[in-house]
């Protein structure tokens, strides 16, 4: 059984892609995707394609899409390993997720305190079809037989830690979805919006940690 992690990268800076990297240490093999850098929000279908033919390539097995600015509670080396090794090649792993907002604390309230869990995590083998979606594609295989099992480790994401980020991530939706046909109603103000703001401590930690102001985001396209 092996676990090939892949992500797709723009223009994040090499400190936080080290620090991916340093987090899958416990993986078997990570895989890169280089993104243009030039034009607006990439359509993620065909992103999908493009991965789904280098880890053929590489002949992985199970399967782990992440991103530059995901990170997964360090638990996850002694726990994930034995639950592949014993599931079924049906079965889709998700992660119980959590908006970091501060490098230390993660976004509670409302909406943030009940955001889904990300299924991230399959078994790659022939005849599996993917969306292809412009936006908000999601990374698995159409398995309508599938088994999905919720993972007992949390993935954190980095992105809105930065307030600067915030804004430009709502920027970034709204050129790509100015209608809102995918997201919010197009309402954006979603992410920097800290009315009723709520923050807590992650129970179990990640590593690298965060350093403050390494992410600077830009919107594609600016």
């Amino acid at each position: 059984m092996t676990l090939t992690a892949i992500y797709a990268r723009r223009d994040e800076p090499d400190e936080l892609v080290d620090g991916l990297r340093e987090n899958l240490a416990w993986v078997d093999h990570v895989v890169e995707v280089r993104v243009p850098r030039e034009g607006g929000w990439g359509h993620e279908g065909q992103l999908m394609a493009r991965k789904r033919a280098l880890l053929e390539q590489h002949r992985a097995e199970w399967v782990l899409f992440v991103d530059p600015d995901e990170r997964i509670e360090d638990r996850a080396a002694e726990l994930i390993p034995p639950l592949l090794a014993q599931a079924p090649q049906s079965a889709i792993f998700m992660f119980p997720f959590r908006e970091m907002w501060t490098p230390t604390h993660y976004r509670c309230d409302g909406a943030w305190g009940r955001k889904g869990a990300r299924k991230r995590l399959f078994h790659l083998h022939p005849g599996q079809t993917f969306l292809n979606k412009r936006i908000h594609c999601q990374p698995i295989p159409i398995m309508p037989r599938s088994v999905r099992q919720l993972l007992p480790t949390y993935m954190y994401h980095l992105k809105l830690i930065e307030p600067g980020n915030r804004v430009e991530r709502a920027r970034a939706y709204l050129d790509a979805d100015p209608t809102g046909r995918w997201l919010n109603g197009g309402d954006w103000s979603i992410f920097y919006d800290e009315t009723g703001l709520q923050l807590a401590e992650p129970e179990h930690p990640f590593t690298p940690p965060y350093r403050a102001g390494s992410y600077v985001f830009t919107a594609p396209g600016r």
